[in-house]
């Protein structure tokens, strides 16, 4: 039944294709960043209003001559999708569903959390701040786009904001090696940056049923961060990692 449950959510809410999501209501839109343009989609930029940014999972490589980026089970989407709040931007990561020469398996893959991936982020969020003079950021990141949410924050500075992670990859190092998976050694990895992370106000949503990122890793994030400004743990016992959009979140 549950399965049957989360099938009809993904057909109806969102496309659940493997390559880029389609969000019922809002509009594709291209963003300015330093060395390339990234893809998204918007519901609503307002100025002068708090900005709600979804981030989602690390991509996959489909093919083998003409390798493009897709993203199997795109639940930052669907969560997107179900917000009631009405300004909110889905942004693509660096790379993804792009057919820019410098866009290779290496960048979305390998690469994903390199300090130049991470800086396309910020400069085309900082862009979009100073053109709507945003007074606050909510960054919402599942799966590899919690990692990417906790770095961007940490990097932005003079304008408030406040993180979500659901079913968040927090440590990329550890993650990386108990999946068996390769990482630039240039990397950038939160869970050595809690310092920077401890004003940053967070909260991380962990499924009880989540066998790839259970709570223990979570937690095991967590207690690396000293007197943080404000941190909660919330989890949600029948979630796992990938039945989000079943579920009210609680932004």
């Amino acid at each position: 039944m549950k399965k049957i449950l989360f099938l009809f959510i993904c057909l109806f809410l969102v496309s659940c294709t493997s390559g880029e999501p389609k969000i019922k209501g809002f509009k594709k839109q291209s963003f300015i960043a330093n060395e390339i343009e990234l893809s998204g989609q918007v519901k609503e930029i307002k100025a002068g209003k708090k900005l709600r940014v979804y981030i989602d999972a690390d991509a996959k490589t489909k093919g083998l001559f003409k390798p493009k980026a897709t993203l199997p089970n795109p639940v930052a989407a669907q969560l997107a999708q179900k917000d009631k709040y009405p300004y909110i931007i889905y942004l693509n990561r660096p790379c993804y569903f792009s057919n820019n020469p410098i866009c290779t398996p290496q960048v979305w893959e390998d690469g994903r959390f390199l300090p130049e991936v991470v800086d396309e982020m910020k400069s085309a969020l900082l862009r979009i701040q100073a053109k709507y003079q945003i007074p606050e950021f909510e960054f919402i990141g599942y799966d590899g786009g919690a990692a990417m949410a906790l770095l961007l924050a940490s990097r932005i500075k003079g304008i408030p904001i406040k993180v979500y992670t659901i079913s968040g990859i927090l440590n990329t190092t550890q993650y990386a090696l108990l999946m068996d998976e390769v990482l630039h050694q240039d990397s950038l990895n939160p869970a050595t940056e809690t310092f920077s992370l401890a004003h940053i106000p967070q909260v991380h949503f962990v499924g009880g049923k989540d066998k790839q990122v259970p709570l223990a890793l979570t937690k095991d994030f967590t207690k690396k961060i000293s007197k943080p400004y404000s941190l909660q743990v919330k989890s949600y016992p029948s979630a796992d990692h990938f039945n989000w959009a079943q579920f009210k979140m609680e932004y």
